[in-house]
């Protein structure tokens, strides 16, 4: 499973900077997931993941889901 560049192009286009759209199309792909999985699957570091979702949050596209382990998705 991986991110096509021009998917991560498209959502460039319409704002997102490359590291929220390779996250944002990882949780989409994936559904609900674990930070470790979304930097796997987004190639983003685990350390950039973090604030990367929070930015996303904000921003309305990624939903936090309280669990143990905490779980996102988009």
């Amino acid at each position: 499973m991986s991110i096509k560049k021009e998917d991560t192009q498209t959502l460039a286009k319409l704002g997102l900077n490359t590291a929220q759209a390779k996250v944002y199309l990882a949780l989409v792909k994936m559904g609900p997931a674990k930070v470790q999985d979304i930097s796997r699957i987004s190639e983003v570091a685990r350390p950039d993941v973090y604030r990367t979702i929070a930015q996303l949050q904000e921003l309305g596209f990624v939903e936090k889901i309280v669990s143990a382990p905490v779980m996102f998705k988009a």
